[in-house]
């Protein structure tokens, strides 16, 4: 339970450091429709001082087809040589200069069944006037995997903009602050300029997905401190019972001058015995079992999303603890119950 909650926040934190990179003060300005990158309303844009850094690229709907397959994606064209912002490779490459290509994430190469190299099909608008689209189908081969876990995202580079017929063309805006000014002063200021149809900082995305999986890691977090306390008590309970059934041999042994810290020593060494072994074969299941619940029963109920399965250190020297430290530490609770034992009585039952 508590590797879920682990693998869930290595998620969150594998897109914050994706969408961040080396500019987490990056902002989004989409505009309200196409302008010509050197319109004057994109122009005005880059002009106010409250903006540092901009660059321009395209924000399209479309769809991926492959093997009688489809997956609806947000494909974004940017320049894949950037400075401010690029997605990241972690498989195959970037396509090469002019040459048609797009990268995917691993989630949607594993669902449409595409390795680097493969060809797929890509569904998206294409003008064919001053206001005109038409949806056109065009294989493009995959060139790279990129980390997101978002698997809706895919890129390609800013200069297949002709395959849309969208050359020269812009709808969205990748800007940061110009230095000492705050992402709040960029918004306010160009809210108030013709075509801008929101300005939001990237940290908004993994806000947004942080938040959607909030209410799951809430519950998993109180999931896994319900079963650290179970854990616990069948620890406890287990030991009192081991006590308990070999009340007439710890008494024999008493009878015979044994001293109560050796009778506990022995219980502590069995229980450590029983706890590392345990500890071991909960740990191997246990990482099985993970594995299946997440990559294959969550991604079916949180579809398009690249789950990264991992377990915390903490978490391992959590399932270390209990399972060794407070299992071999358990008899020192029936300390009391050894110091107070009456040998007389105990060694009359007759079983």
């Amino acid at each position: 339970m508590i590797g879920m909650l682990d693998s869930f926040l290595a998620t969150i934190d594998t897109a914050e450091a994706e969408f961040n990179q080396r500019h987490p003060q990056r902002m989004l300005v989409a505009l309200n429709s196409f302008y010509g990158i050197t319109s004057p309303r994109v122009e005005a844009v880059t002009a106010q001082p409250e903006v540092g850094l901009a660059e321009a690229g395209l924000q399209l709907g479309g769809e991926l087809r492959h093997a009688g397959r489809s997956l609806e994606v947000s494909l974004e064209l940017i320049d894949l040589d950037s400075e401010l912002w690029h997605p990241t490779v972690i498989e195959g490459a970037y396509p090469a200069a002019d040459e048609p290509g797009i990268l995917i994430n691993r989630s949607a190469a594993r669902e449409l069944g595409l390795r680097v190299g493969d060809t797929v099909t890509l569904w998206h608008p294409r003008r064919e006037g001053l206001v005109t689209f038409r949806m056109v189908e065009t294989e493009i081969p995959v060139s790279g995997i990129h980390p997101s876990p978002l698997g809706f995202l895919t890129f390609m580079d800013l200069s297949q903009a002709r395959l849309m017929g969208l050359e020269g063309v812009t709808n969205m805006l990748h800007v940061e602050p110009a230095p000492g000014y705050s992402q709040d002063e960029v918004q306010y200021a160009l809210f108030h300029l013709p075509g801008i149809a929101s300005v939001r900082p990237v940290s908004y995305f993994t806000a947004a997905f942080d938040d959607a999986m909030g209410l799951l890691t809430a519950f998993m977090g109180i999931v896994a401190v319900a079963v650290l306390a179970m854990a616990f008590l069948i620890a406890f309970n287990s030991t009192s019972i081991n006590v308990d059934e070999r009340a007439r041999e710890i008494a024999t042994l008493f009878a015979f001058g044994l001293p109560v810290r050796t009778a506990l020593r022995m219980t502590v060494v069995e229980n450590l015995v029983t706890g590392m072994l345990g500890t071991v074969l909960g740990l191997g299941l246990g990482w099985v079992v993970l594995v299946w619940l997440v990559t294959r029963e969550f991604s079916a109920v949180i579809p398009n999303v690249s789950f990264t399965v991992t377990l915390a250190p903490q978490t391992l020297v959590i399932a270390v603890v209990l399972g060794v430290l407070v299992v071999a530490l358990t008899p020192l609770l029936n300390l009391r119950k050894l110091a107070r034992m009456n040998l007389s009585a105990t060694l009359r039952v007759v079983e």
